[in-house]
Parts: structure tokens; sequence; C-alpha cells
């Protein structure tokens, strides 16, 4: 089943409006405490532009991986997401940075940059915590298994190493090889390590570096002797990946960390078993009922039958459809948007014959809704005249 371009596109647009929608309640409701006079101002204009963005309507497209769900700072036609859009509004420097991220990790998450000094200072100083930031970008489901490796890697930089004693008493770790972009870290410097809890003094440890500061942070570990490494769940920054196919040897994750592009470590570790590149977390997208529910109007335990779908933007959020207002039951049918942590659904690209089926019927049921609201609007205005 092939979906028509233009539904797929209203579909689209009605999920990420959906989404900004609630992401404006929840900052005006929830502001970080003991902001200053300054970081309020500039917290409040932020507000203000992010409603503008989503009212304009013209949002980064997904061209370039069909098939897969990922955020794009900017995308091919120099549309920026949310979160590069209000930054740029904030100044020379600042758009080099925005420029700077496009370059180099254009498809990270928020929470994957959620130690770059200059995001941390900017949001700092315009009243924005990183968990907000997140929330603001459109986290998009789909993520493979992969990315619990290759994003930390490629985006922020790993160190590898065994554990130490740093001169204070405390942990640290002694670097034997680097991964990714870390800087004033060289082999066999011993940098302060967080999260050496029952660490053997032989273990093998992979630590996410904080680009230019640190300390390091414990993300793998292989034991004394292993030939193996764990990942575990703790370390995937996307909460949409649900599991993870299993332990990597050694010289396969120095291989997939060592590549130089995001694409040459996700191959490295399909090679190894393909379910490191399987998409997760897709078909719950539209319209498998859950938190937030799905749209229907008849279905009962989130997979009903017979109920036209629209789209549903979380608790609390807005459904278009002929079925009325949608909840945690709803039948099938619909776009749904995660209430527990953001995460939404970019349907541009899918190419699962199901995932087109509910975007088609998604689609449908906004465009009805917009004709029969039209109708009425039509119908008041004459019964006033």
């Amino acid at each position: 089943m092939t979906v028509p371009a233009f539904l797929t596109e209203r579909a689209e647009l009605a999920r990420l409006d959906a989404h900004f929608v609630r992401v404006l309640r929840d900052l005006h409701a929830h502001p970080p405490p003991r902001l200053g006079r300054a970081a309020r101002r500039a917290r409040a204009a932020h507000l203000e532009r992010l409603d503008a963005y989503r009212r304009r309507a013209e949002f980064p497209k997904n061209r370039r991986f069909p098939g897969r769900m990922l955020p794009h700072f900017i995308d091919e036609g120099g549309i920026r997401c949310a979160m590069a859009h209000l930054m740029d509004a904030t100044g020379a420097a600042t758009r080099d940075f925005v420029q700077h991220v496009a370059r180099s990790a254009n498809y990270a998450r928020i929470r994957d940059l959620a130690g770059v000094p200059e995001l941390v200072a900017w949001l700092d100083a315009n009243g924005l915590t990183v968990e907000e930031a997140a929330r603001i970008q459109p986290t998009y489901c789909g993520t493979p298994a992969n990315a619990c490796v290759c994003a930390t890697a490629i985006y922020n930089g790993m160190l590898k190493g065994t554990p130490s004693t740093l001169a204070d008493g405390g942990t640290g770790l002694s670097v034997s090889a680097i991964f990714g972009p870390v800087k004033n870290v060289s082999v066999n410097d011993v940098v302060p390590l967080l999260g050496a809890g029952g660490l053997g003094p032989t273990d093998t440890v992979y630590a996410l570096w904080i680009p230019s500061t640190g300390p390091a942070t414990v993300r793998f570990v292989a034991s004394a002797g292993s030939t193996t490494v764990p990942i575990p769940l703790s370390a995937c920054s996307a909460s949409e990946i649900s599991s993870v196919p299993g332990p990597l040897p050694v010289p396969t994750l120095d291989q997939a960390m060592s590549a130089a592009t995001l694409a040459a470590c996700e191959q490295v570790l399909a090679q190894h078993d393909a379910k490191w590149g399987q998409i997760q977390g897709g078909p719950e997208c539209f319209g498998s009922g859950g938190t937030g529910g799905s749209a229907g109007g008849t279905g009962a335990g989130g997979n009903g039958t017979g109920g036209t779908g629209g789209a549903t933007a979380g608790a609390g959020g807005s459904s278009a459809g002929t079925g009325g207002s949608s909840s945690s039951s709803g039948g099938s049918g619909g776009a749904r948007e995660d209430s527990s942590d953001g995460c939404s659904c970019s349907v541009l690209g899918h190419t699962e014959a199901g995932a087109e089926a509910a975007i088609a019927i998604t689609a449908a049921a906004i465009l009805l809704h917009g004709a029969r609201r039209r109708a009425r609007w039509s119908a008041r205005a004459a019964r006033a005249a």
C-alpha cells in the first residue's frame, strides 16, 4: 500500500503540532525554580518563539534515512529543528555553535549532547533545563539498539582503560584507548571516574567522556579475563530502546567505536549481528494503545477495532477524528506521543505496510475532522448573518 504524500505530510504536521502544544503547556506550567530575572525574560521570549515556530509549521524532514526515525538539527533544506531555531535567535556566536552541531552531530539527541559546555551554558542563560530541551526536540521512535554504542562514541567520545587510584584516594581511569572527539586526554593519562562502585582493578572499563571537561562516567565493563562486553540498557539514552541483542566481543566493540562516522559504526555492529540494526519502538507509535492513548472511537484495550483514529498527543492532548476524544484505552489508528518522556514518532520515511495503513487512517481522519470543523464554522457564520 502506498500512502499519498500529502496524507503522510498532513499526519506528520498534526503529530508535530500536537507535540509542541503539549510541550509548551508543560513548560509554562512548570518553570525551573530560582531563575534569575534575565533567565526568566529569556525563557518567556523563547516560549513565544517556540509557539510561533509551531504555528508556522516548517519542520525538518527526514529525507536521507528512509525507514529510520532520527532527529535533524538542520535538514538538507536548511530548516532548523525547534532547539536550533531557538538558539539561532540569540546571536552570531550561538548561530556558529548551531552550525557546528549540524556539521558534527546533526542527528544527535539533546540528551547525547548534554555534556557539551556551550549547550549547557546557553540553556542556563536562557532559563531552560537539559530535560526541557530534550522534550522540545522531537525524539523519534524507531531507534535501533546500535544507538547505545554508536551515538555516544561518535558524538561525545569514549575512553577505555582500567581502574586506578587517584592521589586523593578516589577512583580514576588509566586510559589505554580513546574513541571519538575526546579533547584534553591522552593515552596513559589518569582521569577521574564516576560510577566506579564494584569495579575490580583488572576490569576493562569503557567510559563516557564529557567533552573538554570530564570526568569520565562508566558505561560498559568487561570483567577481568572476559572476551565480551555486556551493553546494559542503562547505557542507552533513547528511551524507546527496549532490548539489546547481547554482549559484544571486545574487538567488535572497539572497531565500532573507532569508526569515523555513525554509519560505519552501525555497519560494524550489523555485520556482527543484524539485530543491532533493527528498529525498535516503531509499531507502537502507529496505534497500539498504551500511555497517552491511541485514537479511536469504539476500540478497547489499545488494540480495538472499529475506531477511526486521530492524532493523539498523550494525556491531555488533542485528538482529531470521527471517534471524538481519545484515551489510553482507545482503539487503533492514531499516531501516539508517549506521555512519559515525550517520545514521538515520525512517519516520514517509514516503509512498513502496517504503519502506512495507520498513517493513511490517521491522515484521513485529520482531513475529515478539518472539513467538518470548517463546515460548522460556515454554518454558524450563515446563521449569524
